[in-house]
């Protein structure tokens, strides 16, 4: 067998591996994600999660060295599905202000949802302690709206005296309202009025 021959066979298997590495991750991921959501990070063992993989205890912790690896990596998962639905509510609209509202109508509806709420919301902070949470939390939130708002208020859009205050004053306050959404004894109630609320808010700091 040539050299060359040798070569391409051995890129093949390893771009096999590689791929075959990922589809197992990925499987781990969504079947983690979904006993996650049912039962909470603490009732959770990762043994649940291998036996229904059907991997070894080494295959899930080549990818996910501990449990709170692998609910960090869970974790991501649901912030990046949720900045997803709110960069596709947002780019519905060619309104730079009314962006702005569907953007933040959608963080309220994904953050309360029941199956997102108790893993970005419920056992975040407590799994991964407050400051890594808010570390994270305000990558996906605040550090990701901020750029937006700044370029409102460039274009006269918005009128506020410190951009970065309002950001961190508006993340905080639907960080709240998910809270107070998610508990309510009505919760589509409390969405409607959320919404409302949160318009009136920023009805308030537009030019």
């Amino acid at each position: 067998m040539s050299s060359s021959s040798s070569s391409s066979k051995a890129v093949r298997v390893s771009s096999r591996k590689v791929i075959q590495g990922r589809e197992t991750a990925e499987r781990l991921l969504g079947i983690a994600r979904r006993i996650f959501e049912e039962k909470g990070f603490a009732a959770t063992t990762t043994q649940e999660v291998i036996e229904e993989a059907g991997v070894t205890k080494g295959a899930l912790y080549h990818h996910f060295p501990s449990k709170l690896a692998l609910f960090e990596a869970v974790y991501r998962t649901v912030e990046d599905e949720m900045a997803a639905e709110i960069q596709e509510a947002s780019s519905r609209s060619k309104d730079p202000f009314e962006r702005l509202v569907a953007g933040c109508f959608a963080y309220l509806e994904c953050a309360s949802d029941n199956r997102m709420h108790r893993i970005l919301r419920t056992d975040g902070p407590s799994a991964l302690g407050l400051a890594n949470w808010q570390m994270i939390d305000r990558e996906y939130s605040v550090y990701r709206l901020l750029p937006f708002l700044k370029q409102l208020s460039a274009d006269g859009v918005l009128r506020t005296k410190s951009v970065e205050a309002f950001a961190f004053q508006l993340t905080g306050a639907m960080n709240e309202a998910t809270f107070w959404i998610a508990h309510h004894k009505d919760p589509a109630k409390a969405l409607r009025e959320s919404k409302r609320e949160l318009r009136s808010l920023l009805e308030g700091v537009r030019q």
